[in-house]
């Protein structure tokens, strides 16, 4: 299978119909009739179009940061329910091609996790702390009519926490939002996950967050899969030595 076709697979209707479950999408026409996947809890459906950008920003972003031969496992089960909406679409294709994992020792990001208010050390935490800060230091917010609905998907090592706003929009219109640690503010981008990390890598992101310099216009940049990391640290081995 080429990369290409291995990406179809991932991004396309062949992903959504082999999923089963109480998580299971069902593939339903769009009104222009465009092929749709809507979630079981109703929540709004990936149009064809929407799948075919997915498809354009991931195959973009594999050829600056080259997928893992063996990406860690992902559990989505509670996840849509737990946070009332499915997760983006090219959240959910990287998932399925990278796994969580960090980028350059650099960039943590997180596998899904249920959402829960006490709970949890990655998505939730970080879901939690990104809110918890935009409530407590309302000097550093962006101006916005509608308060964001933070959910974090991504945190450097400087603690600069990686968002989605998800207030309104279907999820393929979520914008990316960052919490600046080291300035002490939020910065928000026109674009999605994957876009946002292809930008980094080539150098298009503008502001650059302090703590994502290091990958700013590295233009190949390398992730190691979370299990790999426990593994090799438990081995007492450096995974970024060499």
């Amino acid at each position: 299978m080429t990369e290409r076709e291995r990406l179809v697979v991932v991004t396309g209707r062949e992903r959504f119909e082999g999923v089963t479950g109480p998580e299971a999408p069902a593939v339903v026409a769009g009104r222009d009739g465009s092929a749709a996947v809507t979630e079981s809890d109703g929540s709004a459906a990936v149009t064809e179009s929407a799948r075919l950008a997915v498809l354009t920003e991931l195959e973009r972003l594999t050829s600056l940061l080259p997928p893992p031969g063996r990406p860690s496992a992902v559990v989505w089960e509670g996840v849509v329910a737990s946070w009332g909406s499915r997760l983006p679409a090219d959240y959910a294709a990287f998932m399925d091609l990278y796994g969580p994992g960090t980028i350059e020792d650099c960039l943590v990001v997180e596998g899904p996790e249920a959402w829960h208010e006490r709970l949890g050390d990655g998505m939730s935490a970080e879901s939690r702390t990104a809110r918890l800060t935009w409530d407590k230091e309302p000097e550093g917010r962006f101006a916005t009519a509608v308060p964001p609905r933070l959910v974090a998907w991504g945190v450097s090592d400087s603690a600069d926490i990686l968002c989605w706003d998800a207030a309104s929009g279907t999820p393929e219109e979520w914008p990316v939002v960052v919490w600046n640690r080291h300035d002490g503010c939020w910065t928000r981008f026109a674009c999605g996950m994957v876009q946002f990390l292809a930008d980094l890598i080539e150098g298009r992101v503008e502001p650059v967050p302090p703590g994502l310099e290091s990958l700013d216009g590295m233009q190949i940049a390398r992730m190691i899969p979370q299990d790999e990391l426990r593994r090799t640290w438990a081995a007492g081995i450096d995974p970024w030595a060499g």
